[in-house]
């Protein structure tokens, strides 16, 4: 009864440093990787993965420990759990030690002791741990009251907070998790903004030098009604007048002006080609390419 009584006891107090430590390394993890960008001590020294034993401050640690220095020691040995969470299991192991051993902390003990279980395992060490953590275990009861559970209502009160700490955490992961997609989710917005204002800005560019090429060319002839004279009665008239014509086929980006320079040398006679042609043009923009057209010649 009372080791599950201890038991609960650690499992409590494991969830409330997990509440209160959890949303601190989230928002830590991101700080942790600009220092170590900008002092040097990353995780990677000349393009390859630095173990945890290479790291600066484990090495210290240690220097730390063979010099008495244990609070030092356990203050860098934390410092490289923080830089490589989930990947720290002799860090663990050094604190863990340190908290039991010099400290009187079994809980802290208890607690990287199972962090350094969960990164190793399979280590030849996982006996000897279990052994401390059954150590810390005994540390812990040795701490507690003759009957831990003669105040309930304050062990309710505790377990209380407990879940509303728990709750807060998840919340904040649940908050977390929406800032990164509504980032995402701008970021895709303002890539799209990008893109559609790369386009408009070419499209007014092609528009812009269109302009400047019809203003370089003659315009096209005015739209103007049709002559209300049947169109057969003008074709029988040039007939009629005895005129040489000539045939053309008209070719893409042909307009009568185009044709009246070529076969008069000026853009002026367009008219001729119209009114010999009004049987099958409507209008002078009712020109294309493949109809065949009569020219007058003088």
């Amino acid at each position: 009864m009372q080791e599950q009584t201890v038991e609960k006891t650690l499992n409590c107090r494991e969830s409330d440093r997990r509440g209160f430590k959890a949303a601190w390394r989230t928002f830590g993890a991101v700080l942790v990787l600009c220092a170590l960008t900008l002092t040097g001590c990353g995780l990677y020294e000349r393009g390859d993965a630095v173990t945890e034993e290479r790291e600066r401050a484990f090495q210290r640690g240690k220097q730390l420990l063979r010099e008495g220095r244990h609070e030092d020691a356990l203050n860098a040995f934390l410092r490289v759990i923080e830089r490589r969470p989930g990947d720290a299991a002799e860090s663990h192991l050094e604190v863990a030690d340190i908290y039991l051993s010099r400290m009187d902390e079994p809980v802290e003990a208890i607690y990287h002791f199972r962090r350094f279980l969960e990164q190793m395992p399979h280590s030849p060490q996982a006996d000897l741990v279990r052994g401390q953590i059954d150590r810390a275990m005994r540390e812990l009861v040795r701490t507690l009251p003759a009957n831990p559970l003669q105040y309930p209502m304050e062990r309710l009160d505790l377990i209380a907070s407990v879940e509303e700490l728990e709750n807060r955490n998840r919340g904040l992961q649940a908050e977390i998790e929406r800032l990164r997609e509504e980032r995402d989710r701008l970021a895709a917005q303002a890539g799209e903004a990008a893109r559609q204002l790369e386009a408009s800005q070419r499209r007014a560019e092609l528009l812009a030098g269109t302009e400047r090429s019809a203003s370089a060319a003659p315009a096209n002839p005015p739209r103007t009604a049709p002559d209300p004279a049947p169109r057969d009665t003008q074709s029988a008239a040039n007939r009629d007048t005895g005129q040489r014509m000539q045939t053309y086929t008209v070719r893409e980006g042909d307009s009568l002006y185009a044709i009246s320079r070529q076969f008069y040398g000026t853009n002026s006679r367009w008219t001729e080609i119209y009114e010999a042609n009004r049987d099958r043009l409507p209008n002078p923009n009712a020109i294309r390419a493949g109809m065949t057209l009569r020219i007058p010649m003088d």
